[in-house]
């Protein structure tokens, strides 16, 4: 006969259905946001944003993308470009996947009510909704989730149309495996897998006749729909599977590594404590016991071949990808099956004993047992939720108060770098869209940690921060030397090309790479070198020696088309060369290629030489680089004349930073305000060494932004910028004069050192600022808004200032190791006092424990607060697991909403003993963040020269941005509670 259902379910199972939905719903939306978009979500989101439009074509063609390539159709990408529209927050691009992870559980019901039973269906909810596994996938902003949707609601719809035969059930198939195929690549060995089932179901479970010849053909004609609607993507996927093919590729079953992957599906794998897997694996014998026993051993079998043909496909893929538990998903779902089933079936063996009580003590004890099996998942919570892993959020967050004087952002690499600070960072900071030779540019650089780091950079979560002035010296100078020749060359392993290159137009250079690209794929880009014969002695050949490379994947032919072109002053240009995917190897990595190319004679001769590289915009995957550029010149005989080599080249390129840039001569009578270019100092001037003696005195420590050398090495022009590394002026008990480049009362201001109840003075105005906080402290003042408190404590040998605790004792740190710990075994304790006039709101502490996890759970670190000197409240504690390592350093995010405004903060961090640490340093800076309500604070006139001083505390700087400026909090970068 054909496949029968269980009757239906009483109404009181569907409330039960309901109410363990209700707890996946909270448990994927609960601080949904509170995880950072880690790095496989930035290529999601990055394609995502993109025009509707250009988002299929990148997508089918994996196009040119400043993230890597995606290996997904295109549905989950609409659900997330869709989801963006009501807001650009990781809320909302996490959205659509909670609410599909939140779905699945009634699917799951229903698939396993369809294969088993009701109550199997309900444990296999249950495991569903709480276990960490699915609970994270649905957080995740990949592709994971809507697969397991699609993936489960078609075989539900499959198993429906052979049990009920229902019309609806039919279209739903269709629309469900449409679904499954627009939502991964792995649908053909799902969907492969049910055509399987229905021809053993056909050939040995069914009765002849009508009924099942119209249900298998009813089976047939949805999945055919289903491929129909699939058609205009089918050059997508085999463009994907050959982007990814690698034939030597191999990856031999073993049990010992299938089984590895399994852990994953019961508790997080950085739990270890206690090991499901035996009772795992005992529920889930007793399932398959279970489906025996009750004749269903067709249901079985679809469930077996659902499950493992796509992970015999996954195991014999010709692709370059690691398997891991997330591609091995129907794995999952044939687990909860089973231990839906095993949990039934044991349960119902022990409840016999219980008389009347056997439905109670059934259901009892079969909840009991699959919260028993969720225990390691839901012990995780509370750490994945309130204290999630470093993440881009703080270094984003960091780079979003360092925007003050700071207008350009670049990266090391922007392949990756740009789409996080895109995504985190919108409208802050301007990239390499536009960078010409007309004015002084600071900047923030962002790279890895891995690279070369220069003096003054701040490491924050594996990224590296610092700071850069940009001073345009172009036109280069064509200056022979003794043997008549001149040479330039750039390999692009620093930042040099942004003070050669008379303009940049979406190019950017690459130091983390080598190279120089487009900073925006999915725009054109160009670069300009331009060049000036000073001696106008005659250049008898100029070539430029270029090595070009060509990013691509496997099998998809690039389109995209560099340029190379030569000009002179009267702007008419003339094609050098024209490169585009043919010059390079058909398949596989293209590497570089090297072009040796001519100007023409009739360019040469003329005053003013330009070099263009224009990068066209492409669709289809690759772009290209430049990896180096050379330019080299002859000059006609007599051209090395020995006059030739005095030229004064240092004054030359001094003139033409001038005449790009706004640069100031050194006054001691008096510090601008808001300086929009660096000091110059020609050491060859009268006083210009005393000068800059005093200068140094004044900012101490402080490095030139650039130099330039005579024709013998020594240098010639220095500059300095005062507001580049310390972005605000110092503020001490001598009064300074200081005058505004445009008069404007102030939007606010920033303070930073020990401040003691300072008083601000401006000629014959005070201005008391009622603040006392440790050194270190940086304080902005937003008048008529919100301001912002924070201390980023550092406990490196280099950086630990005792000054800044308040009530410590027994207290030492650690050669080698940036932390504090306690000098013996006893307890000892230390904190961090504030007092503000301006009421503190909000109060966010990012810490750093660890310990020794003895096994007398005896070892802890707390963070405790006291508020306006009332009784301390625990905010926060890392105690011993017991495990008998140590652990940590771990992430630990405390968050005090006050309940009313407060005007002073104690911090407590506790110790147990010297088996116990509190870490700031690199990779795990601490941070102390209070939100300020600064409406009440007065504006500050600059609209003459004035002299300023203060008294209380010392001012490390203090700074001012003019109205209508204000700077930037992102409150969606700061984990709250």
């Amino acid at each position: 006969m054909i496949l029968a259902p269980e009757p239906s379910s009483r109404p009181a199972r569907a409330w039960i259905v309901a109410a363990i939905t209700l707890a996946g719903f909270a448990l994927r939306f609960y601080l949904l946001d509170q995880q950072h978009s880690w790095w496989d979500e930035i290529v999601t989101v990055t394609r995502a944003m993109l025009p509707l439009d250009e988002l299929w074509t990148s997508l089918k063609f994996q196009g040119p993308s400043p993230v890597s390539t995606d290996c997904s159709p295109p549905l989950h990408h609409l659900f997330i470009h869709f989801s963006l529209l009501m807001g650009r927050t990781d809320f909302f691009l996490k959205l659509p996947n909670a609410v599909f992870g939140t779905l699945t559980i009634p699917v799951v019901y229903q698939m396993v009510r369809r294969l088993y039973g009701s109550r199997a269906g309900i444990w296999a909810a249950l495991f569903v909704s709480l276990t960490a596994f699915h609970v994270s996938y649905s957080r995740d902003a990949r592709w994971y989730s809507l697969t397991f949707l699609a993936a489960t609601f078609t075989l539900w719809m499959f198993l429906a149309v052979l049990q009920d035969g229902r019309k609806r059930h039919f279209a739903f198939l269709a629309l469900g495996a449409a679904a499954l195929c627009y939502s991964s690549y792995t649908a053909v060995t799902l969907l492969g897998s049910l055509v399987l089932s229905l021809g053993i179901w056909r050939a040995f479970s069914s009765p002849g006749g009508k009924p099942a010849n119209r249900r298998a053909a009813g089976v047939l004609l949805a999945l055919l729909t289903a491929g129909v609607i699939y058609l205009p993507w089918v050059g997508g996927q085999i463009n994907t599977y050959f982007a990814f093919h690698d034939p030597s590729v191999t990856r031999p079953f073993t049990l010992e590594g299938f089984l590895k992957l399994l852990p994953p599906f019961l508790a997080p794998h950085y739990f270890s404590q206690f090991d499901l897997r035996p009772l795992a694996v005992g529920v889930t014998l007793a399932g398959t016991a279970a489906f025996a026993a009750r004749g269903r051993l067709f249901q079985f079998l679809v469930l077996a071949l659902w499950t493992f043909l796509p992970v015999i496909a996954a195991y014999n893929a010709k692709i370059a990808f690691g398997l891991s538990p997330k591609y091995l998903m129907p794995l999952f779902f044939f687990l909860a099956t089973m231990i839906g089933a095993g949990v039934d079936w044991l349960a119902g063996l022990a409840s016999h004993t219980a008389g009347r009580f056997e439905s109670a003590a059934r259901w009892t004890m079969g909840a009991a047992l699959t919260l028993a099996l969720c225990w390691m998942s839901l012990a995780h919570y509370p750490d994945h939720f309130l204290n999630p892993l470093d993440s881009y959020k703080e270094p984003m967050s960091w780079l979003a108060r360092q925007q003050y004087n700071a207008r350009y952002l670049l990266f090391g690499k922007s392949r990756q770098h740009k789409a996080i600070a895109d995504w985190y960072l919108p409208g802050v900071y301007a990239g390499a869209e536009s960078l010409d030779a007309t004015g002084y540019k600071r900047a923030v650089v962002l790279r890895n940690t891995g690279a070369a780091s220069p003096e003054g950079a701040r490491v924050i979560n594996d990224m590296q921060t610092s700071r850069m002035g940009i001073l345009n010296r172009a036109p280069l100078l064509i200056v022979p030397d003794s043997q008549g020749r001149w040479h330039y060359e750039d390999r692009f392993g620093d930042f040099r090309a942004y003070s050669d290159a008379s303009k940049l137009h979406n190019v950017c250079v690459q130091p983390d790479f080598t190279n120089m690209a487009q900073y925006d794929l999915t725009a054109p880009g160009e670069v300009e070198y331009t060049f000036a014969n000073p001696t106008g002695r005659a250049i008898e050949d100029l070539t430029v020696r270029l090595g070009v490379q060509l990013s691509r994947v496997e099998f998809i032919t690039p389109d995209t088309v560099l340029e190379l072109l030569a000009a002179g002053p009267d702007g008419k240009t003339v094609t050098l060369a024209r490169v585009d995917a043919s010059v390079f190897a058909k398949t596989g990595a293209a590497g570089t290629r090297e072009f040796i190319l001519k100007f023409p004679a009739e360019l040469t001769s003329q005053g003013s030489i330009r070099f263009l590289a224009r990068f066209h915009k492409g669709e289809r995957n690759g772009d290209f680089a430049l990896a180096y550029l050379a330019f080299d010149a002859s000059f006609a005989p007599g051209s090395s004349a020995a006059s030739m080599v005095d030229f004064d080249e240092a004054s030359a390129y001094a003139a033409h930073i001038a005449a790009n840039s706004q640069v100031y001569a050194y006054s001691e009578d008096s510090e601008p305000l808001d300086m929009d270019g660096p000091y110059v100092f020609d050491l060859a001037a009268p006083g210009a060494k005393q000068a800059l003696s005093s200068y140094l005195s004044r900012h101490p420590g402080d490095r030139p932004v650039a130099a330039l050398a005579d024709a013998a090495g020594t240098i010639r022009f220095l500059y300095h910028d005062p507001l580049l590394q310390s972005p605000f002026m110092h503020v001490g008990g001598t009064a300074m004069p200081v005058h505004p480049a445009t008069p404007a009362d102030s939007g606010g201001y920033v303070l930073s050192g020990r401040l003691d109840y300072p008083v601000l003075h401006m000629g014959d105005a005070s201005f008391p600022l009622l603040l006392k906080t440790p050194p270190g402290t940086t304080v902005t003042v937003v008048p008529g808004g919100e301001g912002r408190l924070s201390l980023r404590p550092r406990f490196t040998a280099q950086a630990f200032t005792p000054g800044q605790l308040t009530s410590y004792s027994s207290l030492r740190t650690l050669p080698g190791q940036d932390c504090l710990t306690c000098s013996s075994e006893k307890e000892c304790r230390f904190g961090f006092s504030f007092a503000s006039f301006f009421p503190m709101t909000e109060v966010r502490v990012v810490w750093y424990p660890r310990l020794h996890s003895d096994h007398g759970r005896h070892n802890s670190v707390t963070l405790s607060a006291s508020v306006d000197k009332a009784e301390q409240t625990v905010l926060g504690s890392f105690r011993s697991s017991g495990s008998g390592i140590w652990d940590g350093p771990v992430r630990r995010v405390s968050v005090l909403a006050l309940k009313k405004p407060a005007n002073s903060l104690d911090l407590f961090f506790t110790l147990s003993g010297d088996a116990a640490q509190l870490w700031s340093g690199d990779g795990f800076e601490m941070v102390i963040e209070a939100k300020l309500d600064t409406r009440s604070a007065p504006l500050l006139p600059f609209r003459d020269m004035v002299p300023v001083w203060a008294d209380g505390g010392s001012f490390n700087d203090f700074g001012i941005f003019t109205s209508p400026i204000r700077p930037v909090f992102f409150d969606r970068l700061e984990i709250s509670q």
